[in-house]
Formats: structure tokens, C-alpha cells, sequence
């Protein structure tokens, strides 16, 4: 019985050590063919590093793994393997282009930069190096120097789509729409199954106002990459610009289940529940977008608004004023909550706030309009209107941007000041815009209304 039980484990353990023996039986020329094959970074990876067992001074083995490596995102394994191989052999080409690659992973630019042109300097004819180092000065926007290494890796290899897409995704940055959508046309046609040459070209006709056909372009993405949400989310934000709310809404919805930390997009999906009427739902996507990120100014403008809507003043005031921290910047803050002020009576606080938004931002045909218009219709006390000053802010206000709604900020600032001819003129010039402009019979009659006060030298005195 021993016999037999000892028998028994010298066959198993003859079966073991056959089918391990081939294994580690093989040379290191198996070894580098059966890496050079692999599909998988892990297969390449366990096989160069078999076939750097046996060959520890192969320059190209490393060059390889290198490449395995940073597949796996293995940056710093990557670069020493890419080291090793420019230091066994100074002249290699790939190496060089290789390491490039990990120093522009690690967004080490110039150092990529340098790399690619030593690379380039050993072969002229390169047209991947030059690539790759059109994409790092695209990175460190030297926009010129891009172009001119990206089209002349299209000079050396214009089969390549990549090199059609990155001229395109550069084009874009450069404001070029038109050349851009014919570099991603290019690489659609050599590439017509990459969701990414569509969703370049899609950003490009979005940029250039082509909004149905980058509409097309996203959704065709979407079918070749439903993974990718970022193509929902930027179809989402151009149904949003075309009113389709429930389209909207449901591309959001599909990012958002994907990258629940994306703020902007909670913002743009309370903008559209916000119109469909779903108010509280836009309140609590806004207040999400806010909390994801603090400094994010936007939300809190928008349920200002809401809140101002509603009448909520008060609530009102608290979200321009944490917006308007936010953003020092965000001057349109400071007008609304200018409006709440005034909606409350607490007169000077909202010419404080008119006031400020002036002074951020002189130049403003907005500013100045709002401050000329609370200056002259305010229907506080006295003193919170100035009919000279609000003469000068609205001259100010038309010379930048001459509409008919200025013209009537104009004719009312004319009347405070007593400019009573002035000020039906100016009036009567708005409502002819108005008309001319085929507005709505109710905003026409209002306009007129203003007309027929200054005639009886009165001034307006906006509705508390």
C-alpha cells in the first residue's frame, strides 16, 4: 500500500515538473517573440521581464517592457526601463521617443520636448516623434511650434488618423473651426469606427455655431463608446442652448450616474429642471454643484434668482453675496442683489451695490445701464436719485451698446434731470426700435406709456 502511495506521488510529481519545465526551457529569443505577440501589458510585461532574465544587456527589451509599463500606467517602473535603454545604446531612436511619452505622462514637458527632438535628431524621418512632440508644445501652448511639427508628421505619414485628430483637437485651440472639422473629416474616413474623431469634430462644430450637426457628431460617438459619459455631457449642454429640456436632463442623468463629482454638469442639469418648471429639483442639483465645489460661484447666482422669483429677498441677497465671494468677478452677482435691495426698500445698499458693479467694470453697457436707471426711476427718498449722474451713465451705456432698452434708460435719466424734450425724444427713438424690431404689443405700450408721462413733464418712478 506504501508502494503504491509513493508511486503515486512520484508520478504526480513527474507531472508537475514536466509541465513546468517547458516553461522556464524556453530561450530568451520565445521569451521576446511571445512578448512582441502579447495583447495584454501584464503578458508583456511577465515575458520581457523572462526574456531580461536571460538577456540583462538587450537595450530593445527594455525599450519594450518600457512601453508595457507605462500601458499599466507604471510611470516611474517605465522610466527606468526607458533609462536603461538610452544608456546601452545612446543612438536609438525609439528609446528617446519612448521616454518622451513618460515625461509627458508625468507632465514634465521640456523634458519630453527634449526627448522627442534627440529622437527626431537620430531619425529625420520620424513622423511619431514629431507627433508626440507637437502634442507636448500643444500642452505647453506653443501653439506655432505645434502645427509645425504635427503637419509635417502628416508630411511623413499622412495615413496616420492620430496625427489627422491631434492637427484637429490643436486647430480647435487655435480657433481655426474650419480646419479643424477637415482634419477630424480626414481622420473619420481613415478611422470610422473611433468615437473620438467624432467627438473632436463635434467639438468643433459646436464651437462654430453648427450645433445640429455637432448634435449628430456626439450621438455617433455615443455608438461607437456609450462608456464614455463625457460625450452625453456635451450633447447634454447643446439640447440645453436648444430648449430641449428632457433630452437635457437625460444625458445629464447618464453622466452624472457615471461622474457623480461633476459639478458643472449638476449645474447645467438644475438649469434645465429650473425651466421645465421642476423648481425644487433645480434648487437641490444647484445646491449639489456647490457642494462638490465650494468656489463654484455659479449655482449660488442661479438660486438667487430663483429665490428673488419667488420673492424671497432675503435668501436672495445671501446666495448673490456668496457667489459674489466666490467670484470677485462675477459683477452680474452684485446687479441682482442691487434688485433684491431695492425689492426690500433698503435704498442705499442696492445704489451701493449699482455703484460697485460700476466701478469693477467701467466699460460695462450693463453696469451702467443698471446704474443709470436706479439713479433716475429709484421710488425711494430723494436721495437715492441723481438725474445728472444718471444723464452721464446712460450716454455711457448707449455709446457701448445702442438698444432700444438703453434709449429708454436714457429718455427716464433725461426726465429726472428735467430734460423734458430730451427726454420725449429719446422715448419716442425707443419705441420706433421697439416697432422696427417687431416686439411684443405689451412692451411697445409700456414704452409709450413713458412717452406720454415726460410730455407731461413728470419723470418715472418704478413700481415699488
Amino acid at each position: 500500500m506504501r508502494r503504491m502511495r509513493w508511486a503515486a506521488l512520484c508520478g504526480l510529481a513527474f507531472l508537475l515538473w514536466m509541465f513546468s519545465v517547458p516553461a522556464w526551457g524556453q530561450t530568451a529569443e520565445e521569451w521576446f517573440r511571445r512578448g512582441r505577440e502579447a495583447t495584454s501589458p501584464d503578458d508583456q510585461i511577465r515575458y520581457y521581464t523572462e526574456y531580461l532574465r536571460l538577456r540583462p544587456d538587450d537595450y530593445v527589451g527594455y525599450n519594450n517592457r518600457c512601453i508595457a509599463y507605462r500601458a499599466k500606467k507604471l510611470t516611474d517602473l517605465a522610466l527606468a526601463d526607458c533609462n536603461r535603454s538610452v544608456q546601452m545604446k545612446s543612438d536609438f531612436a525609439l528609446a528617446y521617443n519612448n521616454r518622451g511619452n513618460v515625461y509627458l505622462d508625468k507632465g514634465q514637458f521640456d523634458l519630453a520636448i527634449a526627448d522627442y527632438s534627440r529622437s527626431i535628431q537620430l531619425d529625420r524621418n520620424y513622423a511619431l516623434a514629431y507627433n508626440n512632440r507637437g502634442v507636448a508644445y500643444h500642452d505647453k501652448k506653443m501653439h506655432d511650434l505645434a502645427l509645425s511639427d504635427l503637419t509635417e508628421a502628416i508630411r511623413l505619414d499622412g495615413g496616420k488618423p492620430l496625427y489627422h485628430r491631434n492637427r484637429g483637437r490643436l486647430q480647435i485651440d487655435r480657433k481655426n473651426y474650419p480646419a479643424a472639422i477637415e482634419d477630424m473629416n480626414r481622420a473619420i474616413q481613415m478611422e470610422p469606427g473611433e468615437a473620438y474623431n467624432f467627438y473632436h469634430r463635434g467639438r468643433a462644430r459646436e464651437l462654430a455655431k453648427m450645433t445640429d450637426e455637432a448634435i449628430q457628431d456626439y450621438t455617433q460617438a455615443i455608438r461607437l463608446n456609450p462608456s464614455d459619459t463625457y460625450f452625453n455631457r456635451n450633447r447634454g449642454y447643446l439640447y440645453l442652448d436648444k430648449e430641449l429640456y428632457d433630452l437635457a436632463v437625460a444625458d445629464y442623468n447618464k453622466h452624472l450616474g457615471a461622474v457623480p463629482d461633476d459639478h458643472v454638469s449638476f449645474n447645467n442639469r438644475a438649469v434645465a429642471y429650473e425651466n421645465k418648471g421642476q423648481i425644487d429639483l433645480a434648487l437641490a442639483d444647484y445646491a449639489k454643484a456647490a457642494q462638490i465645489n465650494p468656489k463654484y460661484a455659479l449655482p449660488h447666482r442661479n438660486r438667487g434668482r430663483i429665490f428673488q422669483g419667488r420673492k424671497q429677498y432675503d435668501l436672495a441677497v445671501i446666495e448673490y453675496t456668496k457667489a459674489f465671494e466666490r467670484d470677485p468677478k462675477d459683477i452680474s452677482s452684485v446687479r441682482w442683489r442691487a434688485q433684491s435691495y431695492k425689492a426690500m426698500k433698503r435704498w442705499e445698499e442696492a445704489r451701493n451695490d449699482f455703484e460697485k458693479a460700476y466701478q469693477a467694470d467701467p466699460a460695462s453697457a450693463a453696469a451702467n445701464n443698471s446704474l443709470a436707471w436706479f439713479l433716475a426711476t429709484c421710488p425711494g427718498p430723494a436721495s437715492c436719485r441723481n438725474g445728472k449722474r444718471a444723464v452721464e451713465h446712460a450716454l455711457k451705456a448707449v455709446g457701448l451698446d445702442y438698444s432700444a432698452s438703453y434709449m429708454d434708460t436714457l429718455a427716464a435719466a433725461y426726465a429726472e434731470d428735467g430734460r423734458w424734450e430730451d427726454a420725449v425724444r429719446t422715448q419716442e427713438q425707443a419705441v420706433a426700435m421697439l416697432r422696427q424690431q417687431k416686439a411684443s404689443e405689451k412692451r411697445i405700450a409700456d414704452y409709450q406709456t413713458r412717452a406720454d408721462l415726460f410730455k407731461k413733464k413728470k419723470p418715472h418712478r418704478e413700481a415699488e
